[in-house]
């Protein structure tokens, strides 16, 4: 059982996101200007790792995904070719190879609990998940959880080592190149690049993606 586009629509009309996760259909109400603003500096800080090699990965917000196992509709999809002109004017069928939700108040169980484990099974290789009011930084793996309090900077497993930063400063600061730790590394002063700020007011110049 799935959703037609029909359904989506009207669906979106009334304010309503609807995703269908395991044969489990799943409401949440259209997200708010705080949450945007949060999805929209991530994006913005996503960039290739310091001497990693050229990629065709590109990222689309809030794109419906049809998984082998469920509809869904992440606030940042990461993929690694640019979909084909052909499959631009419906629900993306292929598997994003990271996923970053922004948690919206009151439906903190659907991205905490139901999206990491869901993802993970329909092959996504990273998912984060970032709650605003918390700080609280979930990243997941095929190798397992890290939990962290914001501001992070995250290496993701996809080619171009992809990198992230959620920040809860409103001040933009510069960062140390990446030390894995885990999957998390934390962000420090250094002369030699700047980053986003997610929960900021301003933005800098990212570096290329």
């Amino acid at each position: 059982m799935g959703f037609d586009a029909k359904t989506l629509a009207a669906a979106a009309e009334l304010g309503v996101r609807l995703e269908m996760v395991d044969g489990l259909a799943i409401w949440e109400a259209q997200p708010v200007y705080r949450h945007q603003k949060a999805v929209e500096r991530i994006a913005q800080s996503i960039r290739r790792g310091p001497g990693a090699p050229e990629s065709t990965c590109t990222h689309a917000l809030e794109v419906y995904v049809q998984f082998p196992a469920g509809l869904k509709r992440p606030d940042i999809s990461i993929f690694c070719r640019e979909p084909a002109d052909s499959e631009q004017d419906a629900a993306l069928t292929m598997v994003p190879e990271a996923v970053i939700e922004v948690v919206s108040r009151g439906f903190e169980a659907k991205d905490l609990e139901l999206g990491p484990s869901f993802y993970l099974s329909q092959g996504v290789k990273d998912v984060v998940v970032f709650d605003p009011a918390t700080l609280l930084v979930l990243h997941v793996t095929p190798g397992g959880a890290v939990r962290k309090p914001a501001p992070q900077t995250l290496e993701l497993r996809l080619p171009g080592r992809r990198r992230l930063t959620l920040q809860r400063n409103t001040v933009p600061t510069e960062t140390d190149p990446v030390r894995p730790s885990g999957g998390v590394v934390h962000t420090g002063r250094s002369p030699m690049r700047r980053v986003v700020r997610v929960m900021g007011a301003r933005r800098s110049t990212a570096g290329r993606r």
